[in-house]
């Protein structure tokens, strides 16, 4: 028990230091939690990832009860608890747990501030928790007042806030398990879906599943996943390039769908760094497959690049999962509120529309092109297919699904099939 507490009092120790780098300057989420020690860092993540995800309802509590500005430590151990509050541990829990670790590491003034913060701060929570009107609902759900108004205009009142709110819960954690493998040693942490080969992780599970993630019969992913490669439907001999491919999650998907026959081939791209590296590491564990990986600006792409590796200069599908706003998927990725804006949202529909065009001249006549994103905004997905088409008359929309989580269960996103006419 006391080693129990002890591990306790390191993870949120770790998890004040993490907040408040991030509070000093937001970076991405897996980043952050790389400094965290392999130790705890299952204790620690659910901490930073709680306080994150509800950082501007925070600020909203702190703002409101403190005249002055703590030191650094104590405001901290504030950000992490009323984190831990607001995802879902009792008041009365966390309370005792500060409280406790204040008087063992901050003097008695402070140690007598952070509880009086606190019970003040779970009733202003409470009262927040009813705000009604969609103008509260930025702080209320911790997301930037231009990104609900936006939602609001394209979705309504009722879907925005079904969206804020499934945003605010913690991400289940899926895991896409290749047909065959023998489930009956795990199936006691394993919760089926209703979405083939995919279960939902129980709390213990990740030791037992390691060995199947390690040898490459399993692959951490989101249901929503499937939904381009079910689309673009790559089929044994064919030749496939899969673009903006790294960590291999995709990738990987359609190479058991190529496997077994001598002809398949898959040629996977991405930037140069350390992405590319994981990219190969993933497709390293699929077997019976033709694979090649290839680091490079798709933007800059020529065929000399795919000559001077003895691959093809036209595929039979093109699969093009392009970097977007996040959108779709907040839940897992709550840091990236941090960055949001409608201007930054429409900085990444011209990046996107510069990759869709170059990654269309990969395409064979009668081949198809799959373009997918993890956004749910329209300027993203069909805004950006509309576009596409009205300048390139040699590609016509085939079939397109549109995710939304609180619709769907699962993230959101675009996935749009494409087919280059001729034969």
């Amino acid at each position: 028990m006391k080693e129990q507490t002890q591990a306790n009092f390191r993870a949120y120790g770790e998890a004040q230091k993490l907040c408040a780098q991030f509070w000093q300057k937001p970076v991405k989420v897996e980043t952050l939690l790389e400094k965290a020690s392999t130790t705890i860092r299952a204790q620690v993540q659910p901490l930073v990832l709680g306080a994150i995800r509800h950082k501007r309802l925070i600020d909203w509590v702190l703002d409101e009860l403190l005249r002055r500005a703590p030191k650094r430590e104590a405001r901290s151990l504030l950000i992490v608890a009323l984190g831990e509050y607001l995802s879902e541990t009792p008041a009365h829990a966390v309370v005792d747990h500060a409280v406790k670790l204040a008087k063992a590491r901050l003097s008695a003034a402070e140690a007598h501030m952070v509880n009086a913060v606190l019970r003040k701060g779970v009733t202003l929570l409470e009262g927040a928790h009813n705000w009604e009107d969609s103008q509260q609902w930025g702080v209320r759900y911790s997301h930037p007042d231009d990104l609900v108004a936006r939602w609001l205009d394209a979705f309504g009142e009722a879907s925005t806030r079904a969206l804020l709110k499934w945003n605010q819960l913690p991400s289940p954690v899926y895991i896409n398990i290749e047909q065959g493998v023998d489930l009956e040693p795990i199936k006691g942490f394993l919760e089926s879906s209703k979405w083939p080969h995919f279960y939902r992780l129980k709390p213990g599970a990740w030791p037992h599943v390691q060995p199947l993630l390690q040898s490459g019969q399993a692959y951490i992913q989101d249901p929503s996943t499937r939904i381009p490669i079910e689309l673009g439907a790559p089929k044994p001999g064919e030749k496939v390039l899969d673009l903006c491919a790294a960590p291999g999650g995709k990738s990987r998907q359609i190479a058991h769908a190529l496997a077994g026959d001598s002809q398949s081939l898959l040629v996977a791209l991405d930037l140069p760094g350390k992405r590319i590296e994981r990219l190969k590491e993933n497709l390293a564990k699929v077997q019976n497959i033709a694979i090649s990986v290839v680091d490079h600006d798709l933007r800059t792409l020529t065929s000399d690049i795919f000559e001077d590796q003895h691959l093809p200069a036209a595929y039979n599908a093109v699969f093009l999962d392009a970097p977007c706003s996040n959108t779709g998927v907040l839940r897992r990725r709550p840091d990236a509120k941090e960055r949001l804006s409608s201007s930054v949202i429409a900085e990444v529909a011209k990046f996107q529309e510069e990759l869709l065009i170059a990654a269309s001249a990969w395409v064979r006549p009668g081949g198809r092109l799959v373009y997918s994103t993890c956004s749910i905004e329209a300027s993203e997905n069909q805004d950006q297919i509309d576009r596409f088409l009205s300048k390139h008359p040699s590609f016509q929309l085939e079939k397109s699904h549109l995710s939304f989580p609180w619709r769907e269960g699962y993230d959101g996103g675009g996935a749009f099939l494409l087919q280059r006419l001729g034969s």
